[in-house]
This record gives structure tokens, sequence and C-alpha cells, in this order.
């Protein structure tokens, strides 16, 4: 094999493996549930201005998270995956699901 021959072959075989590389990027999208100690839902999906769901009364605040489990089994169940999950213990404690979905 001559260098020229062996130089297009390799720059080829480059080209292709990185066009490959650029369309195997999965593309998601985001979304935010938060509970806090306010007795509400609030959710972001792709960075829109939260939608805020009142809990049923008689939720005993942040010791009670079955609605905010329930709405993230329903979320699961259209397809998101929950990404990461945070508490914040400060002056008021807030529990956070990230969430991702594979974009269509």
């Amino acid at each position: 094999m001559t260098t020229k021959f062996k130089t297009t072959l390799l720059t080829g075989l480059f080209f292709f493996g990185l066009l490959t590389g650029l369309q195997a990027q999965d593309k998601y999208d985001f979304a935010t549930v938060t509970q806090s100690n306010y007795s509400e839902l609030r959710i972001s999906i792709e960075g829109k201005p939260f939608e805020v769901r009142q809990l049923p009364k008689g939720t005993k605040y942040s010791e009670d998270h079955g609605k905010l489990f329930e709405y993230i089994a329903k979320m699961q169940n259209d397809g998101w995956e929950v990404f990461n999950t945070f508490v914040s213990t400060f002056d008021v404690q807030q529990v956070t699901f990230v969430l991702r979905k594979k974009k269509s």
C-alpha cells in the first residue's frame, strides 16, 4: 500500500466514524418535579414556567410524599426516567426529581 492510499483510507474511515458518532448522540427532554413544605407539586418540562398543583388538604407537608411518588410513577409510565434526585433541608425541606425522556 502506498502512503497516499493509506492516508486517503484512514481519512475516509475517520470521517465515517465522526459522522456515525454525531448521529448516535441521544436527545432528551428534561423535567423537574418538586414537592416542598408548601403542600404543592411544582412541575417544569423543558424549562417552561412551573405548573403548580396543590396537594389535597390534610397532606402533612414534608412528611407525606405519596402524591409526589404517584406523579413520578405516572411520568415513568409515560416514558420518562428518573435522572437525578436531591433533597434540600435548609429552611424549607424540598424533594426534587429530575427526569429525562428521549425526544421523538
